[in-house]
Parts: structure tokens; sequence; C-alpha cells
């Protein structure tokens, strides 16, 4: 609800009492922002303007690709597309919470609860790379070259190579 004016920071009021878990910027004075009870409101200096999301889902992660187009992912399995200030919810066909999300190229690549990983495609042809069978992936994002990487529970670590594989990174706790 606050935000950096120069090096001043200023109230940002949001018209919503739910509790927030997203923020993407979508210009220099605009976010949106996603929350409880499928809480989808974009924030402009003349004040916020709520979306309909189409859905009672809570709303956990939002990533603005520009300013006209956003992806937000939440529970019951929802992504929708976020297209000049509307919302369109492409259907997951999962009910495992989504938390994150990342695009690389023109794919999107969604993770979530016990270890799930969705990829879906510019077309919107959602695509399974990784079953739920471990640790809830919690975040996502890349790295150059097209690797990517998802972070979880109990310091889990995964690696997408350019190839498409998921693998696990140990990390030595004693270094």
């Amino acid at each position: 609800r606050q935000r950096f004016d120069g090096d001043s920071l200023r109230l940002w009021p949001t018209g919503v009492s739910t509790d927030l878990f997203g923020l993407a910027f979508v210009g220099p004075t605009q976010a949106l922002v996603v929350g409880d009870e499928g809480t989808l409101v974009v924030l402009l200096e003349a004040g916020p303007r709520s979306i309909d999301s189409g859905t009672s889902e809570t709303l956990r992660s939002v990533l603005a690709i520009d300013t006209l187009h956003s992806l937000v992912v939440g529970d019951g399995g929802t992504f929708m597309r976020i297209e000049n200030l509307r919302a369109r919810a492409i259907d997951t066909g999962r009910t495992e919470a989504l938390l994150g999300v990342a695009v690389v190229g023109t794919e999107a690549t969604l993770v979530g609860e016990r270890g799930l990983i969705l990829s879906v495609s510019a077309a919107d042809e959602v695509n399974v790379e990784r079953e739920p069978s471990g640790h809830t992936l919690r975040a996502v994002g890349g790295c150059g070259g097209g690797d990517l990487y998802a972070v979880g529970d109990e310091g889990s670590v995964l690696r997408r190579t350019f190839e498409g594989r998921w693998s696990p990174i140990h990390v030595d706790s004693e270094q």
C-alpha cells in the first residue's frame, strides 16, 4: 500500500481490505495487486480500480509481461491472463494451488503445491512438466540461456535445463 515516489515513500490506497499476496508494476505509476477472494486491483495515480477476476479463489502471484499483459496464478489451479485490464481464465485442469509464475520466450512456467510444474504455451496449451510428488514450490525464475529454477519448502531447489528436464540441486548446508 506504499510506494516510492522519487526519494520518498507515499501511501498508495488499494481500496480493499483483503490480504494481498502479489504486486507487479505495469508502468511507471501503475501496478497490479492480487490477493484473497479473487482480489485483483490495478493501482493508478487517480486511485485504485478493481478488475473482475471471475474467481473467488485466492490469487497468489502476478507477473507483468508488459504494460498491457500480465499473468496471475492462485489456489485451485487458477491461471489467468490479464490483457488490457481484463481477466481471462485459462483452464489448467488442476486443483493444486499455483504459487509462482515465470516466462521464458513465449512459454509460461507455473509452480505450486507438492512440486507441481506446468508449462503454458502462447496458445494457452497446458502441459504437465512435473506431477505433484514433493515439496511445494513457491517461486520460479530464469537466468540467461533458458534455464529456470524453482524454489520451495524445506530448501528445495529444482533446475530445468534447456532440454526441459527438472532435477533437484543439492545444496550442502555446511558451506
